[in-house]
């Protein structure tokens, strides 16, 4: 019988660790008070980028995760991406 496991929040880290669990074979069930993403997700996760990391680990670290978002958009297309990349002149 798989573990039934509930998850608070349907935000990034929530979502994550749900499907983490899922796809080890846990039941998970997620609750969030809104909709998935609409808490603190809404607002912090919005800008993700390299610029001006330092030291160069946390660039790299920075880097990488873009790689992993455009991949995850890849795998799960959707009709408005969520993803979108831009760019500034500095």
């Amino acid at each position: 019988m798989p573990q039934r496991i509930a998850v608070i929040g349907a935000g990034v880290l929530g979502l994550a660790v749900a499907r983490s669990l899922a796809s080890q074979g846990a039941q998970v069930t997620v609750f969030d008070k809104r909709y998935p993403g609409s808490g603190t997700s809404q607002i912090s996760y919005g800008w993700v980028n390299a610029n001006g990391k330092d030291p160069a680990s946390y660039h790299r670290l920075n880097a990488a995760a873009i790689d992993e978002h455009k991949r995850w958009q890849a795998e799960h297309p959707s009709p408005a991406p969520w993803l979108l990349e831009t760019g500034t002149l500095e």
